[in-house]
């Protein structure tokens, strides 16, 4: 069994210290874990309101620091993917349940409200900056980091020289505000009355262990989501979502979240490298075959 660090990772989440306190915030994180490294991405979305009942009508930042280097080539803004509105909407919207009252399947739907989709920069080091224009009432951001392979590293469970199925363990963990690394800036942390956490995971992953409840999980087949996921692929990924907010009206100081998935995977390299060691296997077995007969 080959043994390798799993995800941790600790994501600073701020904004200005006389604003922090005078806005409410929903935060999404999108964790996209196919079994193939190579595609897998993190996407994070903020929206941003100013309190009514404040004065505060200046613009103001809101910095979001995660513990590794990015590189502009990996940095995607998702606000142009945002503006055809039913992107969005479908962001927001929950998810598909039965009204008690009627017969029917029917969509419980956000009230987006007057949203602006706002740009997102990304700095020279490890933090992306987030600019909420002076009078402004609700604002969102949304950007994607990929090419995150060398952050995730898989505990193989299953020899690929004597099969082609590869059997790996991920360990996933991700918190908000958290750190000890971050004690700088926690009189500047957003506070947010709402955390939605999106897993995406091949349909063939088994969910072993989570610190939290599922709210919901579906299959996605809608194509709308498989192009905005940008993953193209014949093979079914299911969403899972967890949902966390204050229902006493209060706010969420900090977040965690930790799965372990295990993950089945196959490819042509590893079941050429099966096949030839059968072939192998048979040779020199007929070889010292022919040496006893």
């Amino acid at each position: 069994m080959n043994k390798k660090n799993s995800i941790a990772w600790p994501i600073a989440i701020c904004a200005d210290s006389d604003i922090a306190d005078k806005i409410e915030a929903i935060l999404h994180i999108n964790l996209f874990l196919p079994n193939n490294n190579e595609n897998s991405y993190i996407e994070i979305g903020v929206l941003v309101s100013r309190k009514e009942y404040n004065n505060i009508s200046r613009n103001f930042n809101i910095n979001i620091t995660l513990p590794f280097k990015i590189y502009k080539t990996d940095f995607i803004d998702i606000k142009d993917r945002l503006c055809d509105g039913k992107t969005i909407n479908m962001i927001f919207n929950e998810e598909t349940h039965l009204d008690k009252n009627k017969s029917s399947f029917r969509l419980k739907e956000y009230d987006l409200g007057n949203i602006e989709l706002c740009n997102t920069t990304i700095n020279n080091d490890t933090s992306i900056t987030m600019s909420v224009k002076e009078q402004q009432k609700n604002s969102y951001f949304r950007f994607r980091v990929t090419n995150i392979k060398d952050k995730i590293s898989d505990t193989m469970l299953s020899d690929t020289m004597a099969n082609p199925f590869i059997k790996a363990i991920k360990i996933t963990g991700i918190s908000i505000n958290l750190d000890r690394r971050f004690t700088k800036q926690i009189d500047n942390k957003i506070k947010f009355k709402e955390i939605n956490t999106f897993i995406i995971l091949d349909s063939t992953t088994e969910l072993l262990e989570k610190n939290k409840s599922i709210k919901s999980f579906r299959v996605l087949e809608d194509d709308l989501w498989r192009e905005y996921i940008g993953y193209d692929t014949d093979l079914n990924m299911t969403v899972y979502q967890f949902k966390e907010s204050n229902l006493s009206g209060g706010c969420i100081e900090s977040y965690q979240l930790f799965l372990k998935s295990l993950h089945h995977k196959s490819s042509k390299f590893e079941k050429y490298k099966f096949l030839l060691f059968v072939v192998l296997v048979a040779i020199a077995s007929n070889f010292i075959y022919g040496l006893i007969k």
